[in-house]
């Protein structure tokens, strides 16, 4: 399980959260998507890099995982929470 994939756990007990959740990672182009279909979070879904993603809630469409990323993220500067 990913840092990431734990992220979740903390939304897990707000009442108005909506059932799907996207974490995106342009670093690492990673899509992680999770479903709540109860109190706890499931990973359903994982693509990378320039895949096709079609996932909930916006299964309805499949797009290349490549149009989020227009540039480098590797030449991105890291944010002061991401700085070690």
């Amino acid at each position: 399980m990913t840092e990431h994939a734990k992220r979740p756990a903390t939304y897990a007990d707000l009442e108005a959260v909506p059932p799907h959740l996207w974490h995106l990672d342009p670093r690492a182009k990673t899509l992680e998507v999770f479903q709540r279909p109860d109190k706890n979070w499931l990973l359903t879904h994982t693509s990378v890099d320039v895949e096709d993603v079609c996932a909930a809630p916006f299964d309805a469409i499949t797009f290349s995982l490549g149009l989020l990323w227009p540039f480098d993220a590797s030449s991105v500067e890291p944010t002061s929470n991401e700085q070690k």
